[in-house]
């Protein structure tokens, strides 16, 4: 099983030499595992393989706001370290695979897309490729 998706151009671009920023993206529907609640379009997943949990930023605040926290998570940023709650959730991406993952809730992220990190996140998958000359982001699943 392959999750294959193009990167995208999020819109930096560096003022003199006009160079873009191509992010690895995964698309998937967001789900509450505590309530049962989903988005009803899909959202934005920047692949960070700095990011030890996935972070999910404020456009999803509503989802978890009548939701009793699975745990917390001291969050490492440039600017400090910052206490967010944790959630169980599950992701349903292309093809309609699915998985669970723990994730933060930031609700004052800045950054446009959410993250999806390492831990309880992307090591679902035995490999991730990103392939910076074709512009493409692959998860796979061997098995």
């Amino acid at each position: 099983m392959i999750i294959e998706q193009k990167y995208s151009n999020e819109g930096m671009i560096l003022k003199k030499t006009k160079i873009t920023n191509w992010s690895p993206i995964i698309d998937a529907i967001v789900t509450n595992l505590h309530n049962g609640q989903e988005t009803l379009t899909t959202e934005r997943f920047l692949v960070d393989s700095g990011a030890s949990l996935s972070i999910l930023g404020p456009s999803l605040g509503n989802l978890f706001s009548d939701t009793v926290p699975f745990d917390s998570f001291y969050v490492a940023y440039g600017s400090g370290t910052k206490q967010l709650d944790v959630f169980k959730v599950k992701l349903t991406m292309q093809g309609g695979y699915q998985i669970e993952i723990l994730a933060a809730l930031d609700t004052t992220l800045r950054f446009k897309n959410h993250l999806l990190g390492v831990t309880k996140g992307f090591e679902h998958f035995d490999h991730l490729v990103l392939n910076n000359k074709s512009k493409l982001t692959k998860l796979v699943k061997k098995y």
